[in-house]
């Protein structure tokens, strides 16, 4: 009986230790996406210049895990790449997500965010739900953001963006794998590395 008390008592101390763990994972989570977002939207207030420009990509690439979303906007393709070729898609991928997230944040700064709270998901990964909602025009609809977050080492980083419940990583899955069936893989790079080009 007191061995069975015992173990009851290890176990309550466990749960204990991992609730406080995982509500210390999420608050960790959305205080990572509350710095980045300050500092990103800070930076974008700014006067352009290639200094300002360099500090805007240095929080992108503090924020986002490349090879994550390079590899999962690829799914079942990803594995048919030489070394080489993956390297040359996430370098490029890489600009062209900093490029649109900057654009699209850029659209929001007259929003403010309203955070939404936090959700677990399998493997480690946390969802913080956010709210664009504008400042002074009500008649704007709110804009609904979600950042999917996962551990890398000990830092956060970002592994998809879900705006109105759209995944950025599903959506290029759907689009790469499209051009892939009909073009293949250099095709894919073409219009990629062409729109790298293109002036925005």
């Amino acid at each position: 009986m007191a061995r069975r008390s015992i173990l009851v008592q290890l176990c309550a101390v466990a749960l204990c230790a991992f609730m406080q763990s995982t509500a210390a994972a999420e608050v960790s989570a959305e205080g990572f996406i509350r710095e980045k977002h300050v500092a990103l939207s800070s930076l974008l207030k700014q006067p352009k210049s290639a200094a300002n420009e360099t500090k805007i990509e240095a929080v992108f690439d503090g924020m986002l895990d490349y090879a994550a979303l390079a590899r999962d906007s690829l799914g079942k393709h990803w594995e048919g790449l030489s070394e080489q070729q993956r390297d040359e898609f996430r370098s490029v991928l890489q600009q062209l997500v900093r490029r649109a997230h900057r654009k699209s944040l850029r659209s929001t700064l007259e929003y403010r965010v309203v955070y939404k709270g936090i959700q677990p998901r399998d493997n480690g990964v946390f969802v913080v739900n956010t709210v664009a909602e504008h400042r002074s025009n009500r008649r704007k609809e709110p804009i609904s953001i979600a950042y999917v977050l996962h551990r890398v080492g000990a830092n956060w980083r970002v592994v998809d963006i879900e705006t109105e419940q759209e995944s950025l990583v599903r959506t290029y899955r759907s689009q790469f794998g499209r051009i892939i069936r009909k073009h293949g893989y250099g095709g894919l790079m073409e219009r990629m590395k062409r729109k790298l080009n293109q002036r925005t």
